[in-house]
């Protein structure tokens, strides 16, 4: 049993332990303070680059380290080689599968220029070329030639035609040899005119005529397709040779880009298949797939820059909070022409994967959880190490628009996915792949150890935080303050909260009130300030319960003594508030054998851990007094004015006390709050949220007038958890208020009945137990021997039958 003095209720500091961290010293405000072990995970898994070492970052509130871990890895990221840029360019061969380019930083826009250049450049020397003199001198001769060639068969063939006097006559439809009478073509009337005879022998010399004729036009148009084939020839020959010194001067610029040589082949081949095309810059050819095309035939030799890194110094470090499909992999847009939705490969969209290709990519697994197809999709990619950019609905086999196959970028990125501890758990119980992908667990703690360098790491980030966001400089005292409110966050007088988030908003509200004041510092009143108003926004429904126990509304009795009640303690937590309150505990006992009945669970009011407290209850109670007879008794045990709910075991001291004060017929004293578990050994076990408790029970009593000898009994385990408000410790230096912490029941009984508890001990010479005498134990026992007694006289009669007990 130990009573606590005030320099045991918080731990403080004096303004030494802070002083002298200068500006020179301040951490970055999103530096990491007192995180040794995510720390060594973060640089063991972002430092090994092989397959499945991503990283998962566990916090309790992880969105709040995204930006912490984003200014860990510029460190990291510096030491990377720099990123490649990626470009998309038309595939001639199968203009459904456009091709990915890769090449070194910051020349994707360069070759993009320069395509465009060549493009223009290539256009006015192909013009210049085939309207230059020579190109059409050699144009003209072989057209002259071929004209030449069919006079000559169409002469040949009109000799023939005079011999049999016949006329060469030609229409846009057809050439026929007509018969001649005179120098004039036989008229029909004149035709018909003719004997029989006469009409036969012509009609024969006719038909032998019209082969000959159907013969010589084959000639022709033989003659036709080779000037043609001589022309394009020509023509390719000269725009080969007028483009031939840029494609020349672009592939020596590019020449060591993998695939660009043969990229360049491809498209030199589709310039001089496409050349009329080309010139006039018309639309696609007609061959092609309208809706997967460029809409016109310049837009084939576009490139289509998916990355660009060249204003990059180190490697991407990316955070995508939003983690969509498409945000992540990439889309293919379309556009509506004439009621027709359109595409082609400079509509190809990158994601965050490959904007963070070659670096890092930070998402909370939260969000992308909630998201369809997005963590299937990226499971598929690190697996694959590459990206796909297509419809998700293909993919699950949902209709959709005709669309492109664009060739995979090969992937190397790290993935930090950060949340919750649960959220892993869940995964890594359930998904087969999280466990191959995600094999580094970066654990971030909620309080970190207070050591000197910590405190003085955690002032610099005051500093750098209060500089960063130009608020007033934080004064030493406040930074006293700062570091006290760190441990009270913790709740641990040897831990400080890394909860840096919490610590901020107190900083920019104690910057509002200093600034409102005039002052030229944050001092440490404008910090107490700020928690006492951020306590005062939130604490109404403290203040309420309060008001109904001053006004007697809810029954809890500050001073005197009762048999078989209590005062336990317990927290409620409104979301951004927890406080404690006091509760008034109740048990009855009498003859019987229904055990200790927790009347919470009988109406379901109790939850599991709260029942199973009740439970370790009957536990101490048969190894303490129910070695030597069976215990016929019935205790019923309640919080009273209860009406939402009891869980947690935090009570069930409390409990046992009120129900050895009704066996014992011992009075308890009322001024004093019990908190603390206790186990079948009659160990007093620590318990949460001691500070709220303590103070909530100081705040009913000081509203009702503060009493000498008030107070609350804790578990001694738990005085490490103190960093109480100013006013309980004044309170209790001034000795109108108490603290005591225990470590057994036979402590805490001694404090609430003024008696001794008594030493209980097993005789095996006799087979009975030997207890102290006036003591509440000794008092317990002898009335659990009365109940014995009488359940032996009045037994029990089921059926004509006498039980015996």
């Amino acid at each position: 049993m130990l009573k606590l003095d005030s320099s045991q209720l918080r731990k403080t500091y004096k303004l030494e332990d802070v002083c002298g961290v200068s500006r020179m010293e301040a951490k970055h405000r999103k530096a990491i303070i007192g995180q040794d072990r995510a720390v060594k995970a973060l640089k063991f898994g972002l430092g090994n680059r092989a397959p499945g070492f991503n990283v998962y970052v566990s916090a309790p509130h992880g969105e709040e380290k995204i930006e912490v871990i984003r200014h860990f890895l510029k460190g990291l990221a510096e030491k990377d080689p720099l990123p490649s840029d990626w470009c998309y360019v038309n595939n001639f061969k199968d203009n459904y599968c456009p091709i990915a380019l890769k090449l070194p930083q910051g020349r994707a826009f360069e070759f993009k220029t320069d395509m465009e250049s060549f493009i223009g450049e290539a256009r006015e020397a192909l013009v210049k070329a085939l309207e230059s003199e020579e190109f059409g001198r050699e144009q003209d001769e072989i057209k002259q030639e071929l004209a030449r060639s069919q006079q000559e068969i169409f002469n040949e063939i009109q000799e023939e035609a005079n011999k049999i006097n016949f006329l060469i006559k030609s229409s846009p439809m057809e050439i026929v040899a007509m018969p001649m009478v005179g120098d004039q073509p036989m008229s029909t009337e004149q035709f018909k005119a003719l004997s029989k005879e006469e009409r036969d022998e012509i009609q024969t010399k006719q038909a032998g005529f019209q082969k000959i004729l159907e013969s010589t036009i084959r000639k022709s148009r033989d003659l036709e397709k080779a000037a043609r084939e001589k022309l394009i020839a020509l023509e390719r020959k000269a725009a080969l040779f007028a483009m031939e010194g840029l494609l020349a001067e672009l592939l020596a610029k590019y020449e060591s880009i993998p695939r660009m040589k043969a990229y360049m082949e491809d498209m030199k081949t589709n310039i001089l298949d496409n050349l009329p095309s080309f010139l006039k810059n018309n639309q696609a050819s007609k061959t092609q797939n309208t809706t997967l095309t460029p809409s016109t035939i310049e837009q084939l030799y576009q490139v289509n820059v998916l990355v660009d890194n060249k204003e990059l110094q180190h490697s991407p470090i990316i955070v995508e909070l939003n983690p969509t499909f498409n945000n992540l992999f990439g889309k293919i847009e379309r556009e509506s022409v004439m009621g027709t939705l359109v595409t082609d490969f400079t509509l190809i969209r990158p994601g965050a994967l490959h904007h963070a290709n070659g670096g890092y990519l930070i998402m909370p697994v939260e969000d992308l959880l909630r998201v369809p197809f997005s963590y299937d999709q990226l499971k598929r990619s690190l697996r694959n190490r590459c990206i796909d950019i297509e419809d998700p609905t293909e993919r699950y086999g949902f209709i959709s628009a005709k669309s492109l196959k664009p060739e995979p970028v090969p992937l190397d990125v790290q993935v930090i996915l950060i949340g919750r501890n649960y959220l892993m758990r869940l995964l890594y119980m359930y998904d087969d792949d999280f466990r191959d992908l995600f094999k580094v667990k970066a654990e971030f703690d909620s309080v970190m150890p207070a050591l000197d360098s910590n405190v003085k790491e955690l002032c610099g980030f005051v500093h750098a935080f209060c500089e960063e966001e130009t608020l007033l400089p934080p004064s030493d005292s406040s930074l006293v303050k700062m570091v006290e409110y760190g441990h009270r966050l913790a709740n641990h007088q040897n831990k400080i909260s890394t909860q840096l988030e919490d610590l901020s908003d107190l900083i920019r509200e104690a910057n509002y009130y200093a600034v409102e004041a005039g002052e030229q510092f944050i001092s440490e009143d404008h910090i107490q300030l700020a928690i006492q108003e951020k306590t005062y926004r939130s604490n109404l429904i403290q203040e309420k319960i309060e008001e109904l126990i001053e006004a007697n509304t809810i029954f809890v009795d500050l001073k005197g003594e009762k048999i078989g009640q209590i005062n336990g303690l317990s927290v409620l937590d409104v979301g951004d508030y927890a406080f404690g309150r006091p509760t008034r505990i109740t048990a009855s006992t009498s003859v019987g054998n229904k055990g200790i009945v927790d009347i919470e669970r009988e109406v379901k009011m109790g939850g599991p851990i709260h029942s199973k407290g009740v439970m370790i209850l009957t536990g101490y109670l048969f190894e303490k007094f129910g070695r030597d007879k069976p215990l016929n008794v019935s205790a019923h045990i309640v919080f009273e004015q209860n009406y939402s709910g009891v869980e947690g075991d935090s009570a069930s001291s409390a409990e046992l006390y009120a129900i050895l004060s009704s066996l014992a017929e011992v009075p308890l004293k009322q001024n004093i709050a019990v908190t603390g578990s206790v186990n079948q050994k009659g160990e007093i076990q620590a318990v949460g949220g001691i500070n709220e408790k303590i103070e909530g029970y100081f705040e009913v009593c000081q509203r009702a007038g503060l009493e000498t000898g008030q107070g609350v009994l804790i578990p001694k385990a738990n005085t490490k958890n103190l960093m109480l408000k100013e006013a309980v410790i004044e309170a209790v230096r001034d000795e109108v208020f108490h603290i005591w912490a225990v470590d057994t029941i036979e402590e805490g009984l001694e404090i609430l009945s003024g008696i001794p508890a008594g030493n209980v001990k097993w005789n095996e010479e006799s087979r009975s137990l030997e207890i102290d005498r006036d003591s509440v134990y000794h008092r317990a026992n002898k009335r659990l021997l009365d109940m014995s007694k009488i359940i032996k006289e009045f037994g029990k009669v089921e059926n004509g039958e006498e039980i015996k007990v």
